[in-house]
Formats: C-alpha cells, structure tokens, sequence
C-alpha cells in the first residue's frame, strides 16, 4: 500500500516520471483525487501513455532551464526519482 501525502486541488510534478518507481507513483496519484494535475517530467516524454489525466513534459534535471520551466508551470508538490 503506497501511503500519498493530502493532494486535494494541486499541481504535483513527478520527476523521473518514465522510471519504474515513476509509472508506480503516477498509477497511485491518477487513482487518488481526480481534482490533482500530474505533471510527469522524463528527458524522454512518450508520445503515448497509459496514463489519460497526466500532462507529460520535457524534464532533464542536469539541465536547470528545463527544471525552471517545469516549475513555472505551477507546481506545488514533487516527487523526486532519480538514480543520482
């Protein structure tokens, strides 16, 4: 069982997002409140996903425009799935 912090009504960025861990918390936080926008963050976005309700976008955290664009956006929570 994932235990996920109150989302009600935010803008959660999931960095990391094409990961294993990643598609795991994106699968949770699609399920938890349909009022949450997902933004999930990968150097490589798919074209398609399985996840419907989640807006992906350019992310590669060893590149500081693309974390500032990310945060523009709007967000007010992240998750952080890095391997370094």
């Amino acid at each position: 069982q994932l235990h996920l912090p109150k989302i009600t009504h935010d803008k959660i960025l999931v960095c990391g997002a094409s990961g294993n861990i990643g598609k795991y918390i994106l699968y949770h936080l699609t399920r938890k409140d349909p009022s949450v926008t997902i933004l999930a963050g990968s150097r490589n976005p798919p074209k398609s996903s399985d996840f419907p309700n989640v807006q992906w976008i350019h992310l590669d955290l060893s590149k500081e425009e693309t974390i500032e664009a990310a945060f523009k956006l709007g967000v007010t929570k992240a998750f952080l799935l890095t391997s370094f």
